[in-house]
């Protein structure tokens, strides 16, 4: 059997693989101490990969949340503004009647709203939106001509949890590597599985062979697309340098 060239694939792919691949040998060979501890280090160090994808692509928003945090404020105190111009319109009671009822929530949930921390921010929102969404309140938002920019809030309010949600919070988080260093780790533990199998494979052992024949067919499916990309990288890599 071949060796599973992993270096091609990507952490993301990496990661996708393994995980397939450990329920092919987990709690399958209880009688060998030795594979056992060679499987809970690749889950193990699997498991870190996966965090590190994770925490990288945190990283990658950080940068949209800044741009949806923005939007966010933008959309707020346009709605909190026309809101209080509403609310003091002497020429149209009932439009300044309704304002002035949401007047009464935007105080309630903090005016500046928007100047709080993101955390407390997305509290103090999702807080104001349960009281806002209530059927009465809906429609004293249309009385105001109000209900298109509340929407506009929630939609952007919504953006920003999402983003928010994300982001790195944790002290563990600074002790996760990148994802390629990760994934160098899981390719040792991999190959050092696999190499397992393979060996006591040929001592007639089936579920062995068994196992080592199935997680090359996961891998197999998708390193010739990987070697494929990287060969076209590669490619396009040497007629730049060419050009150059």
């Amino acid at each position: 059997m071949q060796d599973i060239p992993v270096s091609y694939l990507t952490p993301e792919e990496c990661s996708a693989a393994v995980s397939s691949s450990l329920p092919l040998v987990e709690n399958k060979f209880p009688h060998d101490p030795f594979l056992n501890a060679l499987i809970a280090q690749l889950k193990s160090n699997q498991h870190r990969l996966e965090q590190s994808i994770i925490l990288a692509k945190r990283c990658e928003y950080t940068e949209k949340i800044n741009h949806a945090d923005s939007e966010f404020d933008s959309s707020f105190i346009a709605f909190r503004d026309y809101v209080e111009a509403s609310a003091n319109l002497t020429v149209m009671p009932e439009k300044a009647s309704a304002a002035q009822k949401i007047v009464v929530l935007i105080s309630k949930h903090g005016r500046n709203l928007h100047l709080l921390g993101c955390q407390e921010q997305i509290r103090q929102m999702d807080s104001f939106v349960s009281e806002l969404n209530s059927p009465e309140m809906l429609k004293i938002m249309e009385i105001a001509g109000v209900r298109q920019l509340y929407e506009a809030v929630v939609n952007r309010h919504s953006a920003l949890v999402e983003l928010f949600q994300l982001q790195p919070n944790t002290e563990s988080d600074r002790n996760i590597p990148l994802p390629y260093e990760a994934k160098r780790a899981v390719a040792a533990d991999l190959s050092d599985l696999y190499t397992y199998l393979v060996r006591f494979s040929r001592f007639g052992t089936s579920s062995y062979k068994e196992a080592a024949v199935n997680i090359q067919g996961i891998f197999g499916k998708i390193i010739p697309v990987a070697r494929n990309r990287h060969d076209r990288n590669q490619s396009s890599q040497e007629q730049q340098n060419i050009a150059s």
